[in-house]
């Protein structure tokens, strides 16, 4: 096999991703904002992404009598389906708390640039991290399993989203509307 056309295809792979994070995380959010959807927004649900794309239900079903490649084929790309479908949901969500979030810190009475900063660096790890994790799916799906496709990160930035739209919210409205 020739490397020098792997290599391109896995730089032309890499440098796509990450002209995609840099135009997610920079992009003005359009539409209207669905406070219900941040009300119920919480971390717990996309705690299944973690086990998803585990060895271990693989694993247990090679053990089993009657256990054919076709059944973990099969297996395999159902878990990359319902991954993706939560990943979805989880960039979703992140874009709707990121965008309450700047939009509340545009309203603020006083300048705040760390908060700024903050939002944008949080972006930018949540974007390259899913641009990773999707390059990660594309192995796994072509059969060569990744090392890890820890989704721990986008799931942490998301929380830290939620946590900031929660202090920048008055403490009456807080109470009532966030949980």
């Amino acid at each position: 096999m020739n490397v020098f056309p792997a290599a391109g295809l896995l730089t032309l792979l890499v440098l796509l991703a990450f002209w995609l994070v840099l135009r997610k995380a920079i992009a003005p959010g359009r539409g209207a904002i669905d406070f219900s959807r941040i009300q119920d927004f919480s971390v717990q649900d996309y705690r299944p992404l973690q086990r998803l794309l585990s060895e271990e239900d693989a694993d247990f079903l090679r053990r089993q009598p009657g256990y054919e490649a076709a059944m973990g084929k099969r297996l395999a790309r159902q878990r990359r389906a319902i991954y993706r479908s939560y990943l979805h949901s989880l960039c979703k969500d992140f874009e709707l708390l990121h965008r309450a979030a700047r939009l509340l810190a545009a309203a603020a009475p006083q300048d705040q640039p760390e908060l700024t900063g903050a939002l944008f660096k949080q972006s930018l790890r949540f974007y390259s991290t899913l641009a990773l994790i999707q390059v990660q799916l594309a192995f796994h799906g072509a059969g060569m399993r990744p090392v890890s496709v820890d989704t721990g990160a986008l799931i942490e930035s998301a929380g830290w989203m939620r946590v900031q739209l929660q202090s920048m919210i008055p403490a009456p409205i807080t109470a009532g509307a966030m949980r």
